[in-house]
């Protein structure tokens, strides 16, 4: 889960990660000198919490999906790397008619969306089936919005558009926990 807003409580659980992350590879070091390393990939789901200006013109909680790919150091419990996604945060579908002149029945679908790339830096053991991680971000939103037209009788798409409104740069703090 990423966050852009820090709060009271997100700072108490960044700091346990953090030493977890730190003291399970000593821990496993003193067992086992095969250290792994090498390239890492996850997907994860994601919550989107709009905030600031943002929260003022939508009310919705996103829902979506990540990826990320990174590099895992030997010997150290960082991993960075690079992470993308897509967010539905708002869809809203309707049914009219296509024209007064033409009578037929067609659905309007418009959907709005995010596109989140950053690049991320992540403390974590390389160890064991769960692994605490916490990480901080760097990048951009795309925020999108699409729309389509449907006709009701044939389910056949008429028309459709997608509109890029806007890039916005972003930056967060994140932890979790990962199971093996």
């Amino acid at each position: 889960m990423t966050h852009t807003r820090t709060s009271s409580g997100i700072l108490p659980a960044l700091a346990l990660a953090v030493i977890v992350a730190l003291a399970q590879p000593a821990f496993h070091l003193a067992q086992d000198e095969d250290r792994p390393s090498g390239v890492t990939a996850g997907l994860h789901l994601q919550l989107v919490f709009p905030r600031g200006d943002f929260e003022k013109k939508v009310d919705n909680l996103g829902f979506g999906a990540n990826i990320d790919l990174g590099y895992s150091f030997p010997g150290l419990p960082v991993t960075v790397g690079f992470e993308g996604g897509y967010v539905v945060y708002g869809s809203k579908t309707y049914k009219t008619q296509f024209s007064e002149f033409v009578p037929v029945s067609v659905e309007v679908t418009a959907t709005n969306s995010i596109v989140p790339l950053h690049l991320f830096c992540r403390l974590q053991p390389h160890y064991g089936d769960f692994r605490p991680y916490a990480e901080g971000l760097l990048g951009m939103n795309v925020l999108t919005t699409s729309s389509s037209v449907r006709n009701l009788n044939t389910d056949e798409e008429i028309a459709g558009d997608t509109k890029h409104s806007d890039v916005a740069f972003s930056y967060g703090a994140g932890g979790g926990v990962m199971v093996r």
